[in-house]
């Protein structure tokens, strides 16, 4: 899915202004006119888009939201073995919001404040629950093809869902320096030491 689609140029401009004032300052010391003045456009077409910044930060994490989820699909869906999947998923779950604080900036601070918004709540409820049934069918696939064992696979996928969700903030700001690489096989390691069937 791209997120362009349904959005013309005035609206993709705010989204971007916006993005990038987030990342900047966080949503709080954002206003509606720093926003239209990075867009290059007026506060009153700002709102002929949007209801407030709340909707205006909503859309941005949607956008976030779905590409995330649009880049697990595609890199797990060309992996040759169940454990070569959930090897993507933490990779690219890591890479995501490893590039996302590079590229934008992004401090703890303001993704702290971030994690707090309503917006981000609803992100979370919609594509955590798509990337838990993501996991699960992994899992599933993996205990029908005789390479993984659980007694509930729904309880294993939201495991990792919510060990993934802790490890991403303290992994990129407090300091670590593991590669990435070795980071996602300790990983790997320790979840398929679970998940891989016994001899």
């Amino acid at each position: 899915m791209t997120y362009e689609v349904d959005r013309n140029d005035k609206e993709i401009r705010i989204l971007e202004a916006a993005q990038t004032l987030f990342s900047r300052y966080g949503v709080r010391k954002t206003s509606i006119e720093e926003i239209a003045k990075s867009a290059g456009l007026g506060k009153g077409t700002v709102y002929l888009y949007f209801k407030s910044k709340d909707e205006i930060f909503d859309a941005v994490a949607q956008k976030f939201g779905q590409i995330l989820t649009d880049k697990l699909q595609t890199e797990i869906a060309d992996a040759p073995t169940h454990s070569r999947k959930l090897e993507q998923y933490i990779m690219v779950r890591l890479r995501f919001i490893h590039d996302l604080i590079q590229t934008n900036g992004l401090t703890a601070e303001v993704m702290n404040e971030a994690s707090c918004t309503p917006a981000m709540h609803r992100v979370r409820e919609k594509f955590g629950a798509q990337q838990i049934a993501l996991l699960k069918q992994i899992i599933d696939d993996g205990v029908a093809a005789g390479e993984f064992e659980t007694s509930d696979s729904e309880i294993s996928a939201i495991a990792i869902f919510v060990a993934m969700n802790g490890l991403e903030k303290p992994w990129t700001f407090q300091g670590r320096q593991l590669p990435l690489d070795d980071l996602v096989k300790a990983l790997i390691d320790l979840y398929l030491v679970g998940l891989k069937k016994r001899k």
